[in-house]
């Protein structure tokens, strides 16, 4: 029986909890509202929904014998009901006390320990103030009383949502999230298995043409022996008919289970992250609050907005990004907003303004934080980077962009006082090593006088990642293409101070081996025959050295555990379709290492050496990707193609009546002219009715397939089971 008790308080205490947490979530926000109000009834009615939530805290703290919660809420729903009555003015005095009082229930609500001595002291000495105030005033005050109103009880509660809900730990969102990941890996598999049902379907339709020449030969096959091998090869061309028959049957079975497991796969996938998506509103309580104490604590008068709160984001990205808003939040009202007088010194209003503004951007979101304060003293950390001249590792970029970056360095402040809220040296750094953590970047725009803009950019999820699959040596590796801007070859190259720079877009970059970031084998290609991935991070912009690119891929990314958790540059392990794991790619750690490692050492082959080929093959590729276009053009580069390429169909006959190419390699879906209408306006045109074209789209269906090859293509080639060889081969048999 004592054990069902304490089952029985376990469990209320958990309700209560819960329950006591939005109502201080509804405690709060009513008095940040009640106090920007200008209007007497809408601050009534605010504070009326804050006396409604202390009122049902208080009940249930009685409820589950929390008399110090009680207490304290008691003092709390005193001071709102005398202001519910217009007793007693919120000024700012009353408002610290009142919010004191939140953050130290909130403490107690979820199981902590609290002094709450002091804070009932204020709480009291208000009370009293008001008394005084009254018998002094000849007022009359209404006796507290333990019942609500009559009037706030008979109004209806509104906005209520009649949907049933449950709450369900994090905890077991995620393992939930973990066991999709292992179908979607099931389903990866599926696909794999139905590339090599298509391969062996190729062979087999070989068959029809294999036997049709048997048999023209068979007549000349003369006695006993000859009437023998017909028998023989006549009961194996059965055999080979009815197997062919079952492998079609068996296909189709197989297409078919795959295509259901993909869809519920993706259909849970969906589903399952939808479940984890909660609005960016949840966060905007602790915002706020964070403002307007950072403003109150600075005697300024700040503003505060969010835009796009309705944006949702995975739980887990949501409290990552908690800890850098509110750092940014913080340095902008007390870094950045001036004081009201300068402000007005400067011509600018007395009030500052501080604005969030949450953007979604396909599976990514923008968060710009922003303030209309004095910007970064650019000079002050100038003269901390002249100290510190190896911080940036060479990287191209302009002495402005350089200071700014240092802010970013741990330990490095402009702040002259050290407080509660600014001037440790901690801040900057630990913003961008949370939003690197989730795969995220920062970047920021300041001027002079007139503000500073911070912008986040994050997955929405990190469920499934978009990546890169690269190739070191006999290595397989990802990178998340949320950091790879482009994929070049390592031609304009140059040495500076003994250190590797190439030159991308008239911009030079660090130039280093990703073998030797990881602490792999050297690559065994020359320098030429590698590939460079220009990858950013923030501010920060390198290229690095891999020996090939095979394919762009979606993956479930896991966390390492132990003993892998801290070895440096992973982010987590992946499982590809024919069950090969993967590493995945930490690309903010890869930047780090690449400053304590060396060059590699060019070694470029004599002019003198260099065969005589000939004219190579012209091709004119295709393609509103810069993705897939670059990653079509590296692979014909390197297999010695001269190639010029075109984001649509109107491009590539302006490049057609310019210059003379030898095949066209085209997609399919592209703005302004597809690559059918392409197809079509080459093939009437008699200047290159016969130019060879090929089509490589996403587009896998029978009935687009024909439509391509009846537009007039030489060959079509589907995306997903893109290989550089059949590419390659296709264009050698062509031209």
């Amino acid at each position: 029986m004592a054990e069902l008790d304490d089952k029985i308080m376990k469990m209320l205490l958990q309700t209560f909890r819960a329950e006591g947490a939005e109502h201080l979530q509804i405690m709060n926000q009513t008095l940040l509202q009640a106090e920007r109000t200008e209007s007497d009834t809408e601050q009534r009615n605010m504070l009326e929904e804050g006396f409604r939530a202390a009122h049902s805290l208080k009940g249930a703290a009685r409820a589950v014998n929390m008399l110090e919660i009680e207490a304290l809420t008691h003092d709390v729903e005193s001071i709102l009901q005398l202001a519910y009555k217009g007793q007693l003015e919120i000024d700012v005095v009353t408002a610290d006390a009142l919010y004191d009082a939140f953050d130290t229930l909130t403490l107690l609500v979820s199981g902590g320990e609290a002094d709450a001595s002091g804070v009932q002291a204020k709480l009291a000495g208000i009370l009293s103030s008001h008394s005084e105030a009254g018998v002094n005033g000849n007022t009359v005050e209404q006796p507290y009383t333990d019942v609500m109103p009559a009037e706030t009880e008979i109004i209806p509660s509104t906005g209520q949502s009649s949907e049933e809900t449950i709450r369900v730990s994090i905890e077991k969102l995620d393992d939930l999230m973990a066991q999709v990941g292992e179908l979607l890996v099931a389903r990866i598999n599926a696909e794999q298995r139905l590339e090599d049902m298509h391969q062996i379907r190729l062979l087999l339709e070989r068959w029809p043409r294999l036997w049709r020449e048997i048999q023209m030969l068979l007549p000349g096959i003369e006695g006993e022996r000859g009437k023998h091998l017909t028998e023989i090869l006549l009961d194996y061309a059965g055999s080979v008919q009815v197997v062919s028959k079952q492998f079609e049957h068996l296909d189709q079975q197989i297409s078919r289970d795959a295509r259901r497991l993909e869809m519920v796969a993706n259909t849970l996938q969906e589903q399952v992250r939808h479940v984890r998506m909660v609005p960016f509103a949840t966060l905007a309580l602790i915002l706020e609050r964070t403002v307007r104490d950072a403003a109150s604590s600075g005697g300024k008068d700040i503003t505060f907005e969010i835009h796009g709160k309705q944006i949702e984001l995975d739980k887990r990205v949501l409290e990552t990004l908690k800890d850098p808003l509110l750092h940014l939040l913080r340095n902008a009202a007390y870094h950045g907003i001036e004081l009201p007088d300068e402000r007005e010194r400067l011509g600018k209003s007395s009030q500052g303004n501080i604005e969030i503004t949450v953007q979604q951007r396909g599976n990514e979101v923008r968060i710009t934080v922003s303030d209309d304060g004095q910007g970064f003293d650019i000079e002050r950390l100038q003269r901390l980077h002249a100290g510190n001249d190896d911080s940036l590792n060479g990287h191209n970029t302009s002495a402005e962009d350089q200071a700014i970056e240092l802010a970013f360095m741990p330990g490095v402040s402009t702040s002259d006082e050290v407080n509660a809220i600014a001037g440790r040296g901690m801040g900057l750094d630990v913003v961008r090593q949370h939003i690197e953590g989730i795969r995220g970047r920062i970047q920021v725009e300041t001027t002079a006088k007139v503000g500073t803009s911070f912008t986040i950019t994050a997955p929405t999820s990190l469920a499934i990642t978009r990546a890169l699959l690269v190739v070191l040596g006999r290595e397989r590796y990802v990178i998340p293409l949320l950091s790879v801007e482009k994929i070049v070859f390592a031609e304009q190259v140059s040495t500076v101070g003994g250190r590797l720079l190439l030159t991308v877009d008239d911009d030079r970059l660090p130039l280093y081996s990703l073998s030797a970031i990881l602490e792999r084998a050297a690559s065994e290609l020359p320098l030429e025959e590698q590939l460079a991935l220009v990858i950013s991070v923030g501010a920060r912009r390198l290229a690095i050295l891999v020996d090939d690119v095979l394919t762009k891929v979606e993956l479930s990314v896991v966390p390492v555990g132990y003993p892998l958790r801290n070895v440096r540059n992973i982010l987590g392990a992946a499982i590809m379709g024919n069950g090969e794991p993967v590493v995945v790619i930490n690309p903010a750690h890869v930047i780090q290492s690449a400053r304590g490692v060396q060059s590699p050492v060019v070694e470029r082959p004599q002019a003198a050496e260099a065969e005589d080929t000939g004219p190579k093959a012209s091709v004119l590729v295709v393609d509103d990707s810069i993705t897939t276009r670059t990653l079509e053009k590296n692979i014909l580069l390197m297999a010695g193609y001269d190639v010029t390429t075109a984001t649509n169909g109107r491009e590539a006959l302006k490049a057609l009546g310019e210059g003379d190419y030898d095949i066209v390699i085209s997609d399919v879906q592209m703005p302004h002219m597809d690559g059918i209408e392409l197809t079509r306006a080459i093939r009437s045109n008699n200047a290159y009715a016969h130019l060879p074209l090929i089509l490589v789209t996403s587009l896998e269906s029978k009935t687009d397939r024909e439509r391509g090859l009846n537009a007039g293509a030489n060959a079509y080639i589907v995306k997903r089971g893109f290989d550089q060889e059949v590419l390659l081969k296709t264009i050698g048999q062509l031209i």
